[in-house]
């Protein structure tokens, strides 16, 4: 039988230990630079992907589900959705679904049909810096629709509204919340900037910084 020695020993762990360093996954992931709709979508869809950093303009040909957290930094630059679903979301630029953490910055995203450019629900926490919501050329829906118990943050950001736009800012009685962070707002200047679909809601209770806006509620 072969002795081991102390130093033997020693030398074992020490391979053991070298190859097991060899094997470990790395705890962050790189951001993932997209400049097509078919990257966008892939990254979007690919659990291991933490952020996403558009290269170029991007046209869409769906719309887009996002059920992870993730980053999502624009660079300036402008996501359109022209696609034209006949499915509940279908319409909308972007949906933003479940218990996550979404963070984008520095994106202008854009409606051209019948849909919201961003909807949140089922309590997804949304934080926009720096974003461009454009509904001018949308028929219907609204720049941002937040429900279920959703809360979205915004600073620095522009709502565009058109003449088929409900409002800015949709919102329901369910428990959301919307910080609008000064927003400059430009378009149909006879639409609020946010609607609560009840009648007579406190809309403290939904907006926290509603006294410096233009709030509608439900008839």
């Amino acid at each position: 039988m072969r002795r081991l020695t102390r130093g033997s020993i020693m030398a074992a762990a020490a391979g053991v230990v070298l190859a097991c360093s060899c094997m470990v996954t790395p705890a962050y992931a790189a951001p993932e630079t997209v400049g097509s709709a078919e990257e966008f979508v892939a990254a979007v869809q690919d659990p291991s992907v933490e952020e996403i950093t558009l290269s170029a303009n991007i046209d869409l040909d769906q719309a887009i589900t996002i059920n992870k957290d993730v980053v999502i930094n624009g660079g300036d630059h402008t996501l359109t959705n022209s696609f034209d679903g006949s499915a509940a979301g279908e319409d909308n630029a972007l949906n933003v679904y479940g218990d996550v953490d979404v963070k984008i910055s520095d994106l202008t995203i854009v409606d051209k049909n019948g849909g919201n450019v961003l909807t949140a629900l089922e309590g997804a926490d949304i934080t926009l810096d720096g974003v461009t919501l454009d509904h001018s050329q949308s028929s219907a829906g609204a720049a941002l629709i937040v429900n279920d118990g959703s809360t979205v943050t915004m600073s620095g950001c522009s709502i565009k509204l058109g003449a088929d736009s409900w409002g800015g800012v949709a919102m329901e009685d369910n428990g959301s919340k919307v910080t609008l962070g000064n927003p400059t707002v430009s378009g149909d200047a006879g639409k609020a900037l946010v609607y609560v679909d009840t009648k007579g809601a406190d809309i403290t209770q939904y907006v926290t910084d509603a006294d410096a806006y233009q709030i509608g509620r439900g008839l």
